[in-house]
């Protein structure tokens, strides 16, 4: 059960019992694509299949209890394809994804599979994190083709400032529904530390400090913190972000209202710092966010037809920086008292334009 890959475990603490489980898994998942799509008949495109996320860079979580070990984050797939079209891309997504989930019972996690992507698309999209992460900490599962050549190496440090600003929006609606969440304590504790994670790494990558390992992020940020005046507590919750990364405590009980709101607090002077945003200063999110007028406009266009109404397509013509602007407003208020009917409107802007 060997795997082309670039780190040697897929959880942090290099957990034997999970690690096996996992090669075992993924090695019944490449059998059951080769078999379908390589053995009974040549495929007629080529494609390629990774583990990314925090198991492909071998940062995955495992809870331990006093009798047993457990996976605790989702699996992370991505699907490249070359020469397929719009069919057979669908198919081949829809049939992985069966695989996973005949596989889910065995991981007692959820296997998630990224819609089929254009390889040729890849070089175009090499800026982004995502796929540099990809590129830099990755299982290969099987493929016929070598889709992560195709993203052009970039230094960590020159990842563009907009990527900061797309991973605060992402992590900031995961806190705001953390914040208003009641009952699911799971939900809300991953939640609340991928905010804490996000909006660390955030920083890092706007003051050109962002580094593929996670060891040398802490350092960074350790100094960041130091450099830019904020409380020394700020580098105990990135740290304390990362142990939960890793380890996972089994739940005990509410989150902390006081927690949360240190957190919120966090989140929130974070981006400030990146933004310029304040209750008393417009944003400058326009210069790493370049809505040119073409872009405005068909933004305005796809928010009216899918809505049929005009509430919001102001705001729906620059999403980026209105859920920015929205996120802030919110946790400047009670976040701790957030409901879902609050949060609607941000809600489905963030859906619509992912």
């Amino acid at each position: 059960m060997s795997f082309n890959r670039t780190h040697r475990y897929f959880t942090g603490i290099k957990n034997a019992p999970q690690e096996e489980l996992l090669a075992s898994v993924l090695e019944k998942l490449k059998q059951k694509i080769e078999n379908r799509y390589f053995s009974k008949k040549r495929c007629s495109f080529s494609f390629a299949l990774y583990l990314g996320g925090g198991y492909g860079r071998g940062e995955g979580g495992v809870q331990i209890t006093n009798t047993d070990t457990a996976l605790y984050n989702d699996l992370d797939l991505f699907l490249f394809t070359q020469n397929a079209n719009r069919k057979e891309r669908a198919e081949i997504t829809k049939q992985i994804r069966q695989f996973c989930q005949e596989l889910e019972p065995e991981l007692k996690i959820d296997i998630d599979c990224a819609d089929a992507k254009r390889a040729s698309h890849l070089p175009k999209l090499s800026s982004r994190l995502m796929y540099q992460e990809l590129r830099h900490g990755h299982v290969c599962i099987t493929q016929n083709m070598d889709a992560i050549a195709k993203i052009k190496p970039l230094d960590a440090k020159e990842i563009p400032p907009i990527e900061a600003v797309r991973l605060l929006v992402n992590r900031g609606m995961g806190l705001l529904w953390a914040l208003r969440e009641e009952g699911d304590n799971n939900f809300i504790l991953r939640n609340m530390h991928k905010a804490v994670l996000g909006a660390a790494d955030a920083f890092l990558i706007f003051k050109k400090r962002y580094d593929y390992t996670l060891e040398n992020r802490v350092k960074n940020f350790n100094v960041l913190v130091r450099e830019e005046s904020l409380p020394e507590s700020y580098a105990a919750l990135y740290q304390h972000a990362i142990e939960f990364k890793y380890r996972p405590p089994l739940s005990s009980g509410p989150f902390s209202q006081d927690k949360a709101l240190e957190i919120a607090v966090f989140f929130r002077d974070i981006l400030e710092k990146i933004s310029g945003y304040s209750s008393n200063a417009a944003p400058n999110l326009s210069l790493y966010c370049h809505y040119t007028a073409y872009l405005r406009i068909r933004n305005y266009v796809k928010w009216v037809l899918k809505t049929k109404h005009f509430t919001g397509c102001v705001e729906a013509s620059v999403p980026l920086i209105s859920a920015i602007m929205q996120i802030h407003s919110f946790l400047e208020m009670n976040p701790v008292q957030l409901k879902k009917k609050d949060i609607h409107s941000l809600v489905q802007l963030w859906k619509f334009f992912g």
